[in-house]
Parts: C-alpha cells; sequence; structure tokens
C-alpha cells in the first residue's frame, strides 16, 4: 500500500505541468504603413527598415504610439496613462519601428565604418582585444562585433541564428564565413543609400509640459525649449542626430546665444505659445498638461572618432524653418499653434 504523502509527492511533477501557462503566438492582421517610410531590405535575409513619417519625411525624437484618444471629460492625462492595451497589429508596428531606428542608425555607422571593415577578417572570428594584441587584429574585432551588433536586428531570426549558432569552435567558424561571404558585402552596399551627402531632412518632435495656467497679460502658455533635442532611439549608440545645435542663419545664432545665458546649466528657454483666451481655455478644460512641438531640421555628420570600443559619431543640427508647429495629440492631427524662433517671446 502506498503512503497517501508518497502519491502527493508522486503528483507534484503533473501539478506543476498544469499550473505552468501555455501561451498561442497571436495572429496578427494587416498592419497599417500609410504614416510609415519604407526602406527595401536589397534581400530576404534583411528586414526593410520602417520610420515613423510627417509630411513625407522621417520623424525622430517623440513618436506616436497610436494610443486611443482619451476621452473622459477633464481628466485626459489619466486616460492616456490608463490607456487600453493596444491591438496585436498596434504592437506588432511599434516593434518594427523601433527595429527600423535602431537598424537606421546602425547602417548610417556601417557606412561610416568602412576603414574598419576592411580590417576585419572574413575567415575567422577574431579573438577579444587584450594589451598585446596587434592593432589590425583588433580591429578585426572590433568590427566583427559591430556586425554582430547590427546583424542581431536587421537580419531575420533564421539567417541570424545560422550565423552565429554553432556547438563548437569549429561549426561557429564555417557559420560565420559563410555569414560573412553570403551578405556581408550586400549589407555594405545597402549602407551607402542612407543619409547621402552625410545629411538628413527630417522632422523632429518633442513632447513639452505646459509651465504654470494661462499667461492673461502675454496670452498664452510658456513652455521651455532645450538645444540639445530629445534623441530615444540613440541611448546606448553614442549616435544622437540632435545633440549639438549648429546654427546656420542668424535667427539660430541668437536662439543659441540666449539658451547659453551666463550662469545656465542646461541650454535652454522658457517662450510663449501664443495662444488666444477661448483656445486656451478649451485646452485647460480637457486637463491637457504637456503639447507637442514639431520642427523641421536638417541633420549632418560632423566627424567620426575610433576611440575605444566604440566609433564615436559628432552630428550637428540646423532648423530649416524659423517656425515651431505645436500640436495638442501625438498623431500631430490637432494643431494648436505656433512659434517663432525668429521673434520669440521669452519668460523675463
Amino acid at each position: 500500500m502506498i503512503h497517501p504523502r508518497v502519491k502527493t509527492y508522486a503528483m507534484l511533477p503533473l501539478l506543476l505541468l498544469l499550473s505552468i501557462p501555455v501561451y498561442q503566438q497571436v495572429e496578427t492582421g494587416p498592419i497599417d504603413l500609410s504614416d510609415v517610410l519604407v526602406y527595401k531590405a536589397p534581400a530576404t535575409a534583411f528586414k526593410d527598415i520602417e520610420l515613423q513619417s510627417h509630411k513625407g519625411l522621417p520623424r525622430f525624437g517623440t513618436l506616436n504610439q497610436y494610443r486611443p484618444v482619451p476621452t473622459s471629460a477633464g481628466k485626459p492625462q489619466q486616460a492616456f496613462k490608463k490607456a487600453v492595451r493596444p491591438s496585436p497589429e498596434i504592437r506588432e508596428k511599434l516593434k518594427r519601428l523601433r527595429a527600423g531606428y535602431i537598424n537606421y542608425l546602425g547602417l548610417v555607422k556601417m557606412k561610416h565604418m568602412k576603414p574598419l571593415y576592411d580590417d576585419m577578417n572574413r575567415t575567422q572570428i577574431s579573438a577579444p582585444v587584450y594589451q598585446n594584441t596587434q592593432e589590425k587584429d583588433a580591429r578585426s574585432y572590433l568590427a566583427q562585433t559591430q556586425l554582430r551588433k547590427l546583424a542581431n536586428t536587421i537580419c531575420t531570426q533564421e539567417v541570424y541564428d545560422a550565423a552565429y549558432g554553432g556547438t563548437n569552435q569549429f561549426e561557429q567558424q564555417r557559420n560565420y564565413a559563410n555569414f560573412v561571404a553570403k551578405h556581408f558585402d550586400g549589407l555594405q552596399q545597402w549602407s551607402k543609400d542612407f543619409m547621402p551627402n552625410d545629411a538628413l531632412e527630417a522632422y523632429h518632435v518633442s513632447v513639452l509640459n505646459v509651465l504654470g495656467g494661462y499667461d492673461f497679460d502675454k496670452k498664452g502658455y510658456w513652455i521651455n525649449l532645450n538645444a540639445a533635442l530629445y534623441d530615444p532611439h540613440a541611448r546606448g549608440s553614442r549616435m544622437s542626430f540632435f545633440s549639438e545645435l549648429v546654427p546656420q542663419a542668424s535667427f539660430e545664432e541668437a536662439l543659441l546665444n540666449m539658451m547659453s545665458g551666463s550662469g545656465k546649466r542646461h541650454k535652454s528657454i522658457t517662450v510663449l505659445l501664443p495662444m488666444n483666451a477661448s483656445d486656451a481655455e478649451v485646452l485647460s478644460t480637457s486637463g491637457q498638461g504637456r503639447v507637442f512641438v514639431v520642427v523641421k531640421i536638417r541633420t549632418f555628420l560632423q566627424k567620426v572618432e575610433f576611440a575605444g570600443n566604440n566609433p564615436i559619431f559628432s552630428f550637428g543640427y540646423h532648423y530649416k524653418s524659423p517656425v515651431l508647429e505645436v500640436y495638442k495629440d501625438e498623431a500631430l492631427t490637432q494643431k494648436i499653434g505656433d512659434i517663432s524662433l525668429e521673434r520669440p517671446i521669452l519668460k523675463e
């Protein structure tokens, strides 16, 4: 006779197995790409690069997350935070967009790393860098590290697994060599299509808080503008297209001088968003505490430095228009005003 406690222990593996949730792969329907720029991959081994767009140009900075428009009267910020879970199609679209920005930056980087890739060993995996490593071997290791990082996001999962998989070092060497022989030249050639002439025109979107209430004397709301524009896609890559304002026009020179006033720790100014009282009342009663500021810019490469384990890219940007467009929504469909950088009204 089996003791009852023994029976209980014998059932534990089955109970644990039954308690593990089973997840099904969610099928997605057609994905709306009407607001997306698609850079078609030259081969099926690579993924297309998809970026959000605004007025036909790439959109950088704060992206549209395709959240439902808040409907709770007087509490839009709470509704914004508690928005319903996005559909499988929206989740897949956002996933592809996040990869698109990473891969866009990665291909721009690859384009300017040709001298490094020229020293890359194409048939053998290079050993990690040590103090006594020869310079060419060190450059090869760095190039291979950058290539694997890019391949991880731009290649299909099947191609990446085949390139960097293997149960032993001999198989790993063969897989790496086969990947380079089949796909490296095509990937490097594709990188030449990005940022022609080392420059790019785009729109940048910032989400900014409205500072305080409506100013009845000045007839508008105050917002804070920074010289270094928000660039979430540059985190960890040492590549930001918008880190330095490089003036090209007189209003930019004046703007930078105002932002760099004596004693300022950060380059910023507080400017007025002009708005009549009736429009401001609608904005105020809706509980809107932030706005979306859109600027057309041109970003360009200034220099590349090969130092340490990562190449460092320095980009500058300047304004293509002195007018900042201000929207109520992240989809940029509800415009509520403009700010002139040629004649900004500054907070005293």
